[in-house]
């Protein structure tokens, strides 16, 4: 029996661990977070740093770009730390402000005298070795986590919220068209890439942009929680454009710009001469991530669960939803039918199980205690019962599994079971 229990215990703790891993690392190649800022409340942002292995810097400019409108004229832009308050936690952000004219440059030296902010990339732009010149060819994964201020209105016109795009090239954007539309912009074939919905202004958007690498051309997907809900799912926010959502020869390579150093990432903004000056973004961001590959599901869930517990808070957990549909119904029976006899990590079991890890009766008692209580509210109909041979057969397995001598005399108990659940 010491060894049984103990056998439950080493599984449990292996669980634990897996689910309570940190977020996946290959391939991750950007990884700001507002809470690694030391800052006090209404500081500015001298510098917003990495937290993935490369590192890259990202601080405001203290001159525009000289072949921009502004034409290299002094310019303040630091953005500022603010903590707002979402579903009653304190959460730490950088806050992207724009007031009035983008020609309004302001003075470095003085704080908040400049009419927008930005962030760039100051390191890692060499040539060939730039983390985040993720070209045709590389699949890309990015999450992010932000608050704009103004989306439907179309006061500000176009904004980026991010992106790494250039003179002759764009790779890499999240957007906001002046209709309020998500968009991912490149130069090649059909230019601007759409969401079939807009935004919502002043709302808490946690938003998932995937581009799969897939030859010529290359599926392009947005999937968003606009809802501030814990328990509310990403869901898919169709891209709308001639295309079908996919985009048509990607940009492989982005210029450099001056020569020698790759043009840079920009946050609240981008770096095109013509227009980075102007299309700037108004709002809030806490996180962005972003890998160079397609995440697996489990992956791409990770980082989800990772993002939604963070900001939203942790969804409300139904204590017997074997099935993890947030309801209390047969589909919960047949999770645990399906597993019965065997080491398996039921969700929402009973935190009080004797047994957790390992799927018997207890837990099929639990789950019908809670039916009656079913959420949904849907009228409940006659509880799934087990077979009385079956009942027989848990009641045999347990003997044979107490007071057994070896492992011999354990496999023969949970076979058993699961030779008369096939019946």
């Amino acid at each position: 029996m010491t060894r049984f229990i103990l056998s439950i215990s080493l599984i449990c703790a292996a669980f634990l661990s897996t689910a309570n891993a940190q977020l996946p690392t290959d391939g991750l190649r950007l990884w700001l977070k507002a809470d690694s800022l030391a800052l006090t409340e209404d500081a500015r942002v001298t510098q917003w740093v990495d937290s993935s292995p490369y590192g890259t810097i990202f601080a405001p400019r203290v001159t525009s770009e000289p072949d921009g409108p502004l034409g290299g004229s002094p310019i303040e832009e630091y953005p500022h730390f603010q903590t707002v308050i979402l579903n009653g936690s304190s959460i730490p952000t950088v806050a992207f402000e724009r007031n009035g004219s983008v020609t309004v440059t302001g003075n470095p030296s003085v704080d908040r005298s400049g009419s927008t902010d930005r962030l760039f990339q100051v390191n890692n732009r060499t040539p060939g070795s730039d983390p985040l010149a993720i070209g045709d060819g590389t699949s890309v994964t990015s999450f992010t986590v932000f608050m704009p201020n103004v989306t439907t209105a179309g006061t500000l016109g176009f904004q980026s919220i991010w992106a790494k795009r250039g003179n002759s090239a764009s790779l890499l954007e999240l957007g906001i068209r002046s209709s309020g539309h998500f968009n991912y912009v490149t130069y090649d074939s059909v230019t601007d890439y759409r969401t079939t919905n807009p935004g919502v202004a002043n709302k808490w958007h946690l938003l998932a942009q995937t581009i799969t690498e897939a030859g010529a051309n290359d599926p392009l997907a947005f999937l968003i929680n606009d809802t501030e809900d814990p328990n509310s799912p990403f869901v898919l926010n169709p891209v709308f454009n001639t295309s079908g959502g996919v985009i048509l020869d990607r940009n492989d390579s982005i210029n450099n710009d001056p020569v020698g150093l790759v043009e840079p990432f920009a946050i609240g903004s981008h770096a095109q001469d013509c227009c980075g000056e102007g299309e700037t973004f108004a709002g809030n961001i806490a996180e962005i991530i972003i890998y160079a590959r397609e995440l697996s599901t489990t992956e791409f869930d990770q980082v989800t669960s990772y993002l939604t517990t963070k900001y939203l808070g942790a969804p409300t957990i139904v204590l017997g939803d074997y099935s993890n549909n947030d309801l209390i119904d047969a589909a919960d029976y047949t999770v645990w039918r399906d597993n019965f006899g065997q080491f398996f990590a039921l969700d929402n079991e009973d935190p009080a199980a004797t047994t957790e890890g390992f799927v018997d009766m207890e837990d099929y008692d639990f789950w019908r205690s809670k039916f009656g209580s079913s959420p949904s509210g849907a009228a409940i109909v006659s509880v799934p019962e087990p077979a009385t041979r079956l009942i027989a057969a848990i009641g045999a397995a347990i003997m044979i599994t107490a007071f057994g001598r070896g492992p011999t005399t354990r496999q023969v108990a949970v076979n058993s079971v699961l030779n008369f659940t096939d019946r």
